[in-house]
């Protein structure tokens, strides 16, 4: 029987086990943990980029606001076309280019087709969802989407590395690029069974409680932001950009020009001073995602770690987010317990597609279509249509 008078003697010590049990209870369903450990992790990532592989394997050609003043928006098929054969005859083993143009501009839209049509390395993009095609012409292995994945606070964290299960289209585009750079026709097959190293977000991976771990996702180990080769669109059309810039390297062609707003904040955006938020254009972006793919088959899997399932969903302390190691190595948790974003990976409105996991789905094949379960309605894309 109960001995009352114990009980009497040891409720007052466990009351404040109880009520911290209940703190710890709140805190992983509210809201607030969860935009904390994100910005803990967002300061982590500000003061441990990535470091710059020497000599860089990439060089971006930005559109920006000097170039739109000078050639006019939309940009005309012909200056695309000349930047694209200053690209290929200096030696850039594949090349991006990060604009939707199904329509053409101008009265010269046959170069760029041609282009399109006969340049083993050039990728051109597509959106599904909104129906936008690739250039006319572009053969199926060098169609790629541009869909980027952003957090419900609207922060681009995390790659969508590949999506299994789709069409010889359906791949992303830095996916695709280093396919064509290093010759490797396995490659998004390779995603799928394992032969490309590394780990893949799950749906309580690290800080995150019940994410929309649908295809094969990573947390981006960023750079510094502008650290990234970039020459102008004009400085590469006058010859200001020398061969040896281009040789051997991965060229992505995309706007850099904030009015465009084809841009996205990144973890080091609160951190960045200025006039207004820092924000990453789109191109560049896709430049961290190249570097991040390179990692992996060059060094094996150096990308961000984070608790697996079994770690992350721990009843003591909920949700932990991982801060990313010095150099690129495996991360360690944060010290600050709480539930994740309960985000998807993918979504948003005018995506390629929803990433949605259903009942008796591959969490790595969603089916294209269906519901968009994101909660800001929109799905992060760079290179939007040009008017």
């Amino acid at each position: 029987m109960l001995d009352l008078r114990h009980w009497r003697r040891w409720a007052p010590a466990l009351v404040p086990y109880g009520v911290a049990a209940l703190l710890l209870l709140g805190l992983r369903q509210s809201l607030v943990a969860e935009a904390v450990d994100l910005q803990l992790y967002d300061l982590a990532t500000w003061l441990r980029p990535r470091p710059m592989p020497r000599p860089a394997p990439l060089l971006q050609i930005g559109i920006g606001e000097l170039d739109i003043a000078a050639y006019g928006w939309p940009l005309d098929d012909r200056l695309l076309c000349e930047a694209i054969e200053r690209l290929s005859n200096a030696g850039a083993v594949a090349i991006g280019l990060d604009l939707y143009r199904d329509r053409g501009v101008g009265p010269q839209q046959e170069c760029l087709r041609q282009q399109a049509r006969t340049n083993p390395r050039l990728v051109s993009i597509f959106n599904g969802a909104d129906g936008i095609q690739p250039i006319p012409g572009t053969p199926t292995a060098r169609r790629a989407f541009n869909d980027l994945v952003v957090d419900a606070d609207g922060v681009l964290r995390r790659d969508l590395v590949h999506v299994g299960g789709q069409d010889a289209a359906t791949v992303a585009l830095p996916l695709r690029l280093v396919q064509i750079a290093r010759r490797l026709p396995w490659l998004p097959k390779g995603v799928e069974d394992g032969r490309l190293p590394g780990f893949w977000l799950r749906p309580f991976s690290g800080g995150y409680d019940r994410l929309d771990a649908a295809g094969y996702q990573q947390m981006l180990p960023f750079r510094a932001p502008g650290s990234l080769p970039i020459g102008s669109l004009s400085q590469l059309l006058n010859g200001s950009v020398p061969p040896e810039a281009i040789r051997g390297r991965i060229a992505l062609i995309g706007s850099t020009a904030p009015s465009l707003r084809d841009v996205f904040p990144v973890p080091q955006s609160r951190f960045q001073l200025g006039a207004s938020q820092y924000q990453m254009p789109g191109v560049e972006v896709h430049g961290h995602r190249v570097l991040a793919l390179l990692d992996r088959l060059d060094h094996g899997d150096r990308g961000i770690r984070v608790l697996p399932d079994w770690g992350g969903a721990s009843a003591a302390s909920g949700r932990t987010a991982a801060w990313p190691a010095p150099g690129g190595g495996p991360g360690f948790p944060s010290p600050l317990s709480g539930r994740g974003a309960s985000h998807p990976a993918g979504a948003g409105g005018s995506g390629l597609f929803a990433v949605a996991v259903r009942p008796g789905v591959d969490r790595h094949n969603p089916a294209p279509g269906g519901p968009r379960p994101d909660g800001s309605g929109r799905l992060g894309e760079a290179g939007g249509r040009q008017p």
